[in-house]
């Protein structure tokens, strides 16, 4: 399902153009419009897609329109995803978008077509590594968020991803799609919002998988396991105390919805690993504690 007419909805990726060569799935993900960011024709797109980002997470086009506030600023866009890594998504031609949207994304009227998603990927230090930056899909319920983060995993041709959101966060069943996620840090001292944010990580599935989630022929990489315990999405102490018997390595496994589309609930599961486990550095140290801070 979709709410644009058939072959309406066509993926893209905007990077600098010296970037060629440097995403090996690319390829794949055909066919695919590729926009040069640093070409003056392409900016009307790039600011409304930014204007985009900020409407998504904060209710407004501004950035930095309230306290906690996460739509990203221009030059974070430019220099933290232009230029080292690139923006994946969905765009439509503007007259498909309800004029009120298209006008507040796009005041000028100077961008022809409009992104209605968005994934920001920005690759670690290990050459394997993505660390998820930024997904949003201007129409929920679609599956667009979903196709959006399968293309740009598709693309990229990583084996892991870190992430960071909220626990109340309803793309938390959005990124449950791609698989378990290994709960790296229950909460984040330094992030805008400490006390409801987390750091995940996830095992990217096959290509294959990948290819059929963003062609929306598939909805979920993997079957989940059952959870072994399921909390209310809120950090803090009766979090510590939910984990705390499951041992030191947990997954989410599970999110449920309410009728505001917010998480009500959150499954959780033990996780076993080996001795040479990838991802075994990023767990909490028993010295430190784990998550002990906030």
């Amino acid at each position: 399902m979709s709410p644009f007419p058939r072959d309406a909805l066509r993926p893209f990726v905007l990077r600098a153009r010296g970037h060629t060569g440097h995403l090996p799935g690319l390829e794949g993900a055909e066919p695919l419009d590729r926009l040069d960011a640093l070409a003056l024709e392409n900016t009307g797109f790039s600011l409304a897609l930014n204007r985009a980002n900020c409407l998504a997470y904060d209710g407004s086009v501004d950035v930095g329109s309230g306290e906690g506030a996460l739509g990203m600023p221009r030059w974070v866009l430019l220099d933290c995803a232009l230029l080292p890594s690139a923006v994946f998504g969905f765009h439509v031609r503007r007259s498909l978008l309800p004029t009120d949207l298209a006008d507040r994304i796009d005041p000028e009227g100077a961008a022809p077509t409009l992104a209605v998603s968005e994934y920001i990927g920005v690759p670690g230090l290990a050459r394997d590594l993505v660390v998820g930056a930024s997904l949003f899909s201007l129409f929920p319920g679609f599956g667009l968020g979903r196709r959006t983060k399968a293309l740009a995993l598709l693309a990229g041709g990583w084996r892991r991803q870190v992430g960071v959101t909220q626990w109340s966060n309803p793309s938390l069943k959005l990124h449950l799609a791609f698989g378990p996620l290994r709960l790296l840090e229950k909460r984040v001292a330094v992030h805008s919002r400490p006390h409801e944010t987390f750091v995940y990580g996830l095992d990217v599935p096959a290509p294959e998988v990948l290819r059929s989630i963003f062609a929306g022929e598939r909805r979920q990489a993997v079957a989940l396991p059952e959870p072994a315990v399921t909390v209310e999405p809120v950090s803090g102490p009766r979090l510590d105390a939910a984990i705390a018997p499951l041992g030191p390595h947990v997954a989410i496994v599970h999110a449920e919805l309410d009728t505001r589309g917010r998480v009500r609930e959150v499954g959780l599961a033990p996780v076993s690993i080996e001795p040479d486990d990838p991802w075994g550095p990023w767990w909490p140290s028993p010295v430190m504690g784990g998550g002990a801070h906030g």
